[in-house]
């Protein structure tokens, strides 16, 4: 996915934890061939980044692009944000420690509530439930059934509740800059020219399973571990949240725990646990992609599928340099009625941690990077995997009663 802007269009670590070791770059400078390469590497892991912290930054980095009579390029998969960096950012009020911990009071007394009526602790579906309810109550229904089918995106619903709690509007009535509330978005400041890749539905798939394997016997658990070091938790912060690095992170907690209770060091079957779950999370994010990107009337639709990218990267530098950017074509992207059987029946398929030996490989790593964290940490881990352990079962508890109940 890629937006180039070829000018403009208009006038005018805390004490007592373990520092961090130095990141990986997200692309080693030998793979960028002399580009300059911008907004890679400039923070520390554990500092959020908002979509407003991008488009200001991005900006920048495009004005100095073209003060030095050169055409950006803006690459990346996230759909906020470019909506974002070409619409404008909306109207919402930012964030504050003031408004986070309204938003947080709001939804622990929202499941407080909850549970106080069914008179037991819940978890699982019903508790994300009553903490989207709190939304839905505060007066932003809509975002609240959005937000209900992301399970445990907890960072959107505490935002989407500090929204409506500061300015007593909906979500979607303060998101000027994305054309919110019906309103249409404000014109372009530049002259974008934005391009979508997609490929063969099942052949992206079999990809992204494949580059989730490679994360795994890539370094990914180690650099969980780091996050953790430094005091991070699984889903707690912006770096913990990311795809890969979440999954990875509650794995290490889960084999911190199971160490402290004297129980089972993890085993091939958690690793192959481990890397299906960061492998569905991939693909559900593509999936979203998908349909985000669909709706978005700015982008051109261009199919890789079996090409070299030399002739996809020609294709796109011609039509970036038509005299007016064309989006479309109709349709593009949409599931044939073949493809669509074709994907009811997918099923992911192990390559390069096939073997029980590969398997056995990441499970050893698991165990030793959880029992390499600091003793701090590995205590607060091991709490974490332990309360995420209850709350499955209360789940599992709730679920078979409910079961024997209707029986």
């Amino acid at each position: 996915m890629a937006a180039a802007g070829r000018g403009r269009g208009g006038e005018g670590g805390p004490r007592g934890r373990a520092p961090p070791r130095p990141p990986r770059p997200q692309i080693p400078p030998a793979d960028r061939r002399g580009i300059p390469h911008h907004l890679l590497d400039i923070l520390d892991p554990d500092t959020d980044f908002s979509a407003g912290d991008f488009f200001g930054r991005a900006r920048d980095a495009i004005e100095g692009v073209l003060a030095r009579g050169r055409v950006p390029v803006v690459v990346g998969g996230t759909g906020l944000y470019l909506r974002w960096l070409v619409h404008g950012k909306p109207a919402a009020p930012p964030g504050d420690d003031r408004s986070a911990a309204a938003a947080r009071a709001a939804v622990d007394a929202a499941v407080a509530a909850a549970e106080d009526a069914a008179g037991r602790r819940l978890a699982g579906a019903e508790r994300w439930a009553a903490a989207t309810g709190a939304l839905a109550a505060a007066g932003d229904p809509a975002s609240a059934a959005i937000i209900q089918g992301e399970r445990n995106n907890e960072y959107r619903l505490l935002r989407a509740l500090e929204i409506v709690l500061a300015t007593g509007r909906p979500r979607g009535e303060c998101l000027s800059g994305e054309g919110g509330g019906g309103a249409p978005p404000p014109p372009l400041d530049y002259d974008f020219r934005a391009f979508f890749l997609h490929r063969d539905r099942v052949s992206m798939y079999r990809a992204i399973d494949a580059r989730a394997e490679g994360m795994l016997r890539g370094g990914l658990l180690r650099e969980a571990g780091d996050l953790l070091a430094a005091g991070q938790r699984a889903g707690a912060g912006c770096a913990t949240r990311a795809i890969g690095y979440r999954q990875a992170a509650e794995a290490l907690e889960a084999a911190a725990a199971a160490a402290a209770a004297r129980e089972a060091p993890p085993s091939e079957r958690d690793a192959v646990t481990l890397c299906a779950a960061v492998q569905a999370a991939s693909r559900r994010l593509a999936h979203s992609q998908l349909a985000w990107f669909r709706g978005d009337p700015l982008y051109r639709w261009v199919d890789v599928s079996g090409r070299a990218p030399a002739e996809v990267a020609a294709e796109i530098a011609a039509l970036a340099s038509a005299p007016v950017h064309a989006p479309g074509p109709p349709g593009a992207g949409r599931l044939t009625k073949e493809s669509e059987a074709e994907l009811k029946r997918y099923s992911p398929v192990l390559t390069t941690l096939a073997s029980l030996d590969a398997q056995a490989g990441v499970a050893t790593e698991l165990a030793a990077v959880a029992a390499a964290l600091p003793p701090a940490a590995r205590a607060a881990a091991a709490a974490a995997g332990a309360e995420r352990a209850a709350a499955r079962h209360a789940q599992s508890a709730a679920s078979a009663a409910a079961r024997e109940g209707r029986g």
